[in-house]
C-alpha cells in the first residue's frame, strides 16, 4: 500500500512509497517517484510530521504503476535489515553504493562505498558526478545522519560504471609523475 510521509521540518517535500521495514526509531520506504519505484530510503522516525495512506490518489497511483509493471516486490535484503539504529543499518550496506544525508539547516550528502561502521561513526568512500572516488574516505557522526538512500538508479548506476579505487589511485599517481 502507498503512503505519503511528510518531515516538515527537515525537507518541504513529501516523501511517497511503500513501508518495506520499520523499527522504533527508523522506517525504510520502497520510494515512488513518477509511477516508479526507485530505490529505498531510510529516514528516522521522529522527523515524520505525518503520514497519510489509502486516499483515492494512492490507489489510483498503485493501479496505474500495476497496470503498467511499475509495481515491484520490495528486495527481501531490504525487508530482512536490522534497521534498529543507524548503525544497524549502515552497518547492515558495509560495501554497498548509498547516498547518505543531513537535511538539516547545514546540509549536506555524501555519496559513494560504505567502508566501515562504528557506534558512532560512518565512514564512507565517496565518488563524484564523473564516477571518481575522493582520495580520502570520509567520517560521518551517525548522529547527523537524517536519511539513507539505497538501491536507487543514480547511485546504482554509478556504481555499475566505477573504475576501482585502486585503479584510479595508481592511474592519478602515473600522471602525477609524468608532469
Amino acid at each position: 500500500m502507498l503512503v505519503t510521509i511528510e518531515r516538515k521540518r527537515l525537507d518541504p517535500h513529501r516523501l511517497y512509497g511503500v513501508i518495506v521495514n520499520e523499527s522504533e526509531q527508523l522506517l525504510c520506504l520502497h520510494r515512488e517517484v513518477d509511477f516508479q519505484l526507485d530505490g529505498y530510503v531510510f529516514i528516522r522516525k521522529k522527523d515524520i510530521t505525518s503520514r497519510m495512506c489509502d486516499t483515492p490518489s494512492h490507489k489510483y497511483t498503485e493501479a496505474l504503476m500495476r497496470k503498467e509493471g511499475f509495481w515491484l516486490k520490495p528486495d527481501r535484503f531490504v525487508q530482512r535489515l536490522n534497521i534498529e539504529s543507524w548503525e544497524t543499518t549502515v552497518t547492515s550496506l558495509i560495501g554497498k553504493p548509498v547516498l547518505l544525508e543531513n537535511e538539516n539547516k547545514s546540509a549536506h550528502c555524501w555519496v559513494g562505498i560504505v567502508d566501515a561502521c562504528t557506534r558512532t561513526i560512518a565512514t564512507i568512500h565517496c565518488f563524484d558526478g564523473v564516477g571518481v572516488f575522493d582520495d580520502d574516505a570520509d567520517r560521518i557522526p551517525l548522529r547527523s545522519l537524517t536519511s539513507i538512500q539505497y538501491g536507487d538508479r543514480y547511485t546504482q548506476t554509478h556504481y555499475k560504471h566505477l573504475k576501482t579505487r585502486t585503479n584510479q589511485t595508481m592511474h592519478r599517481n602515473r600522471g602525477s609523475a609524468v608532469s
